[in-house]
């Protein structure tokens, strides 16, 4: 059983990586401005997003199980306390895994934190841009509009 969760988590694993590059060239799309590939990107992300949802699911469950505890109590077993109930060798696996899905999580958290910044600085450039072009009283290149 616990060969099966140390699975079920390295898949999480892949997923997170995967999201990770999705929105590292969510990042690039929006620096070039490129609108048509930042919403397939999005709808790729929601997808992945809907897939590690499962697998931690999942993961619940078959920790659940292995302790033999509910399923609200499974969430609430951090994977060093769940690597205290395997063997060593196990044990080591999934002390491994969490530390690269927490620096995972870390860059996931700063790449949105950026996309974030980005999409609300060229939605603010844009409105500054409409308002100077819309506004009857500028002028813009000295030609009055």
């Amino acid at each position: 059983m616990v060969d099966k969760i140390i699975q079920v988590v390295e898949l999480e694993k892949t997923l997170l990586h995967e999201l990770l590059e999705i929105v590292l060239k969510q990042q690039s799309a929006l620096v070039k401005l490129k609108i048509a590939e930042l919403a397939e990107l999005s709808s790729y992300q929601e997808e992945i997003s809907k897939k590690i949802r499962s697998l931690e699911l999942t993961r619940l469950n078959m920790v659940a199980s292995y302790l033999s505890i509910t399923r609200s109590e499974a969430s609430t077993i951090t994977m060093s306390e769940l690597a205290k109930y395997v063997n060593h060798e196990d044990s080591d696996k999934l002390l491994a895994l969490r530390d690269s899905m927490k620096e995972l999580h870390t860059k996931l958290y700063n790449g949105l934190l950026t996309n974030r910044l980005l999409a609300n600085r060229a939605r603010i450039s844009f409105s500054n841009i409409l308002s100077i072009v819309t506004n009857g009283s500028n002028q813009i290149y000295n030609v009055e509009i």
